[in-house]
């Protein structure tokens, strides 16, 4: 099976981190930027499950979703949804999640930057090295690296090992603890 890792910009004309994770041979074989709605569609045919670092619902506030206060309370900083950016990301997301589905994949919503921290790893190489995920040639851009992130955390629930946190406006899965403390 392979998973997916998005890290959707809010427009089509700026680069959307994508990494697909090849979840028998436990590498990364793809990790790339990508632009249009459709080259993204097309890139991801075939990942059973998919995270996207971006907000699967929108606020009914101009705050933030229950969800994002629940995450929040962990610790963990947000980009409040309510912006104007923020929410055209969130549309866009929405609409790429909503067609992923109908496709017949999972979507799951994600924040990369808090997945990190959870892990306790310090760096990128380190969460890859402590997942024995293997990796050659992953550009060091941060769109692709969040989306590296995203994708291990697609494989994480794949096992149910991720940290949820459920509102009633939306779910985030966070990366559990995986390296040890300094």
């Amino acid at each position: 099976m392979k998973v997916s890792g998005i890290d959707p910009s809010a427009t089509s004309s700026k680069c959307s981190g994508h990494v697909i994770l090849d979840t028998v041979t436990r590498e990364i074989i793809s990790a790339d930027c990508i632009h249009g709605d459709d080259e993204l569609l097309a890139a991801s045919t075939g990942s059973g499950v998919i995270a996207m670092d971006a907000p699967l619902s929108l606020t009914s506030s101009n705050s933030f979703r229950e969800v994002d206060r629940i995450v929040m309370k962990s610790g963990f900083k947000l980009l409040p949804p309510a912006w104007a950016s923020m929410k055209r990301l969130s549309k866009r997301a929405i609409r790429l999640a909503c067609k992923l589905r109908s496709a017949g994949a999972i979507v799951i919503e994600t924040h990369p930057h808090s997945s990190l921290i959870a892990s306790g790893c310090r760096t990128y190489e380190q969460l890859l090295d402590v997942t024995g995920i293997g990796y050659r040639n992953v550009p060091n851009d941060e769109d692709i690296l969040d989306a590296m992130v995203a994708s291990l955390t697609a494989y994480y629930h794949i096992f149910k090992l991720t940290s949820v946190y459920t509102g009633i406006d939306g779910t985030i899965h966070i990366l559990p603890r995986l390296c040890s403390s300094p």
